[in-house]
């Protein structure tokens, strides 16, 4: 936005001018033009890109014979009485026509007026309306030409916000010119292997944070640019998410680099398996996909038959009695609620730890957690012999009671949950949204629409996403250990034995991630299997996830050592039968095969190297999930 009045502006002196114009080494004739004019020629008029983003508004004469003399001298040249007054009037009536000349529909004349009691310029809310209405209507025709332009490679989307880094940082630059010099002359220097012979190969600039590598790193990327037979592969860390991956970086320069040589980018091919990998199960079935649906749908109707008949008859169909009041539902209930750990928690700790090795692995996780949750819930509502008078749990709750806690924590934990799947899904449902079109029924391309949100993936969306999930990723830790901790209070705060233990939270944390990792690797292999997914989720991954499977078969064998060791010794009044019960009674089969079959064997097919690839630890997974529920079981009922 340009501003003029009836004043020409500062004239620097000439030889200041003269020697700044050196250092910067800019070619140019400004001796007697005012930093205004210099500002205007060069930083609009000769910028075509500036051009069409540039305001001038000149201000009509004022009333300057109501003016005092001294005063109306600081507004206008002609009222001047300095030798050189009349004469910067005069440029400032070129600089004036010339501008009106080369912006002939973004030049504004506007007035004001003179209050002399104030001794000040009034009357601009006419024109400062005129601004507002002036650059709002660039801002829209700017919106729409970059909605419109929006790339659609990741590539582009890349390149577009390197671009928008440059010229913001490209503006702030000044000087250095012998700093330039001696970069643009070794970054177009033949590269030289011999560094003792040769000039370096590589340079590295180092300067205190506000120092202005930024724009010197900008500056230097403008000027390469314009040189001939001079391929810039330029990257700025920071601004985007896929910005702060070395990979990314490489595969877009590749792409650059195929551009320039004009052949086919080597991994576009790669690429575009991997899309169509993820778009295939939601564009098409098969047969297997029917009999799985029509299996389930059976099940699902046998459930309600049986539902049915609970709800006829009461809780007595169950065998639960006064005594052993909670079974099998509270027993899935807490398994499902242990499995649900292997999404937010095992997913925010690999995303925060940086685990490159990651990728494929997370959004497994993180819907295993909401189906979990999901499941989980459902079976406590089973376990009412009145469902319909769930609602006084949350109408006449008691905040002393644990069970509060849990439906508060669990709650809590499904809401962050779902928001912790939304927010990275939400690139993918722009593609399904681009991609699927067409493809898809009606209602599921409006779907996609409306959960993409007008996700286009710029820059400021990318930074948008990465800021929530670093939050989503910290908050998510604590609340998921404070699920299961709570869960265990349900049982630990009674006076019952064996319930009645302090390490209750602790060890039931460490058995939900025991089975929620196992779990993990078991959905793994079914959807690698399913899906043909053997290119993205390779032996690698099962044996990363396997080395903390076996971490934490330790952590559970260690656990159950001390609990019972510690209480055998003792042996206090009424846990001589529980634990005769559960090594040696009725419960020690159950107990037997859950320490050596889900916990010692599991250990040792992670510890033996030649059992330590994918079936070996599919096989310890199966046994660890197995194990787990019925170690749920008996903490429930023995």
């Amino acid at each position: 936005v340009g501003l003029l009045g009836d004043r020409y502006g500062w004239v620097p002196p000439a030889d200041r001018m003269q020697a700044a114009a050196q250092e910067a080494g800019f070619d140019a004739d400004l001796a007697g033009k005012s930093v205004t004019e210099l500002e205007i020629l060069y930083g609009v008029l000769d910028s075509p890109d500036q051009r069409r983003r540039s305001w001038f508004y000149f201000r009509e004469e004022l009333p300057y014979d109501q003016m005092p003399a001294d005063v109306a001298a600081q507004y206008s040249d002609a009222r001047r009485v300095d030798p050189q007054a009349q004469q910067y009037a005069a440029r400032l009536d070129a600089l004036k026509a010339r501008i009106r000349q080369a912006l002939p529909d973004r030049v504004r004349a506007y007035e004001a007026q003179w209050d002399a009691g104030r001794n000040a310029v009034t009357g601009l809310e006419a024109w400062g309306r005129q601004v507002l209405e002036d650059l709002w209507s660039d801002l829209e025709r700017e919106t729409e030409e970059f909605l419109r332009e929006a790339p659609r490679t990741w590539q582009a989307q890349e390149l577009r916000a390197l671009e928008e880094f440059v010229e913001g940082r490209a503006q702030g630059f000044v000087g250095r010119a012998a700093v330039t010099r001696e970069l643009m002359s070794l970054a177009t220097s033949p590269a030289r292997k011999d560094v003792t012979q040769g000039r370096p190969w590589g340079v590295c600039v180092t300067a205190p944070a506000g120092a202005g590598k930024s724009a010197l790193f900008a500056h230097l990327y403008r000027a390469l640019q314009q040189r001939e037979h001079v391929l810039v592969l330029a990257h700025a860390a920071g601004t985007s998410i896929r910005s702060t991956q070395v990979g990314a970086m490489l595969r877009r320069w590749v792409y650059a680099l195929a551009r320039e040589l004009g052949i086919d980018d080597p991994l576009e091919d790669l690429a575009k398996r991997l899309e169509e990998t993820a778009l295939a199960p939601v564009t098409g079935t098969s047969r297997g996909y029917y009999l799985w649906v029509g299996f389930l749908l059976m099940v699902i109707a046998w459930g309600v038959y049986a539902y049915s008949r609970q709800l006829q008859d009461g809780l007595i169909v169950t065998g639960m009695r006064d005594r052993i009041s909670w079974g099998l539902y509270i027993t899935t209930f807490v398994f499902f609620i242990g499995i649900s750990h292997a999404g937010t928690l095992i997913s925010a700790i690999l995303r925060v730890s940086q685990a490159r090795w990651r990728t494929p692995v997370t959004r497994m996780a993180e819907f295993i957690t909401v189906v979990a949750l999901i499941c989980g819930a459902l079976f406590v509502i089973i376990d009412l012999g009145r469902p319909d008078r769930l609602l006084n749990v949350f109408i006449y709750g008691r905040w002393q009671s644990p069970i509060i806690w849990d439906v508060l924590a669990i709650t809590t934990y499904l809401t962050a949950s779902v928001t912790y799947l939304f927010l990275p899904m939400i690139p993918d449902l722009a593609l399904f949204r681009d991609r699927l079109t067409g493809r898809v029924s009606a209602w599921r391309s409006w779907l996609y629409r409306v959960l993409a949100i007008g996700w286009r993936g710029n820059a400021s969306q990318w930074r948008s996403l990465g800021a929530a999930m670093a939050v989503m990723m910290i908050l998510i830790i604590p609340i998921a250990v404070s699920v299961h901790t709570v869960v265990s209070w349900i049982f630990a705060m009674t006076l019952r034995v064996p319930w009645n233990s302090t390490i209750f939270g602790a060890f039931f944390v460490a058995g939900a991630i025991f089975s929620g990792i196992a779990m993990l690797i078991i959905v793994m292999a079914i959807l690698r299997k399913v899906y043909h997914l053997e290119e993205y989720i390779t032996e690698k991954h099962f044996v990363y996830l396997g080395y903390m499977l076996g971490a934490f078969s330790l952590i559970m064998i260690y656990g159950n050592i001390s609990e019972f060791l510690v209480t055998g010794y003792k042996l206090e009044e009424g846990e001589e039968f529980h634990f005769r019960q559960l090594f040696l009674g009725q419960f020690a089969g159950l107990y037997w095969f859950y320490f050596l079959g889900g916990l010692v064997i599991p250990g040792l097919l992670i510890l033996l190297p030649w059992t330590r690839n994918i079936w070996g630890v599919v096989t310890a997974s199966v046994l660890v999930v197995t194990a787990m529920w019925v170690e749920r079981y008996f903490i429930v009922v023995a």
